[in-house]
């Protein structure tokens, strides 16, 4: 079951364009923004996302790593949010080259990716959350299925939560 459920999951985020990302602000409060990560690692290590330096996102991330990706597939009427912590990686670094769209070119003043303006940042996911009708996988009514990295395997597993009173 967690092999169908992971493959949902990453089934869910490929076919979506975009997500939001949200991390904390400085006030404390949520601040999500629209952003174009890549694709998972197929074991959901880490995500990688690509940003400029200036941004409030990384600024946010120097105070608070922890951070959510949440995205929805509107075939399928589903969606995964993936709660955990950032990093922020600045140049130079191996992901740099390997994980940089060129249409990014135009929101960056000197060359990116080789440039400082542009950063990675490492999203490493600790719970997923999954609501997928289509594909029979809701824990209950209203309530997503939640798979939590094993501390000792580093494999995601099914926790079956107590649905909402």
């Amino acid at each position: 079951m967690d092999s169908f459920v992971l493959s949902v999951v990453h089934q869910i985020i490929t076919s979506s364009e975009f997500a939001f990302f949200n991390t904390i602000d400085e006030n404390g409060l949520p601040a999500s923004r629209l952003i174009e990560p890549f694709e998972p690692e197929k074991d959901f290590s880490f995500i990688i996302i690509g940003t400029h330096s200036s941004t409030r996102k990384v600024v946010e991330l120097s105070h608070n790593h922890k951070s959510s990706l949440s995205y929805h597939d509107v075939k399928k009427k589903s969606y995964v949010v993936l709660k955990g912590e950032s990093k922020v990686i600045k140049h130079p670094s191996p992901f740099h080259s390997k994980y940089f769209k060129e249409h990014w070119k135009p929101f960056f003043e000197t060359q990116a990716p080789e440039s400082s303006e542009y950063v990675i940042i490492k999203f490493t996911p600790q719970t997923i959350e999954i609501s997928s009708p289509i594909d029979k996988i809701l824990a209950s009514l209203w309530c997503p299925v939640i798979l939590t990295r094993d501390k000792e395997t580093e494999k995601f597993q099914i926790q079956h939560p107590e649905p909402p009173k």
